[in-house]
């Protein structure tokens, strides 16, 4: 039986006028060309919050002073499973600088196709949360 690969990653939902930022992954990266959320690998030495901040900084110049864990997914692949620890926020600051390709989209423009597979729950609960948030 192959050895799988275990990947731990923090992914940071940031929330603004409804709409949630998304990035698209680079050409030559894993899943390339589908849109994901800002987040990436926690370091060995990181707690999982520490890595939610360092890569929403890193891969979009934004600043969060508060977090909520809100959902863990843990997703197998062919190659890797991934654990993947959600963030949320609706209060980040600065200015958004980053290499990828982004969007502002509100849940129902989130086609969970063109998102990596570890991400359809997410956009599933974000869909439905939205609609209740509506509602009340």
């Amino acid at each position: 039986m192959p050895n799988i690969m275990r990947m731990e990653v923090s992914v940071v939902l940031v929330e603004q006028n409804k709409r949630f930022l998304v990035l698209k992954r680079p050409a030559g990266a894993h899943l390339a060309g589908l849109w994901e959320f800002p987040g990436g690998k926690k370091k060995p030495a990181e707690s999982w919050d520490q890595c939610a901040h360092r890569e929403l900084f890193e891969e979009t110049g934004l600043t969060a002073s508060e977090l909520s864990e809100i959902r863990t997914i843990v997703h197998p692949y062919a190659d890797r499973t991934v654990e993947i620890r959600f963030y949320y926020t609706g209060h980040a600051w600065g200015n958004l600088t980053t290499d990828h390709e982004y969007a502002w989209l509100f849940p129902a423009e989130m086609h969970p196709e063109e998102f990596p597979e570890a991400n359809s729950e997410i956009i599933k609960w974000l869909r439905r949360t939205t609609v209740a948030r509506r509602n009340s």
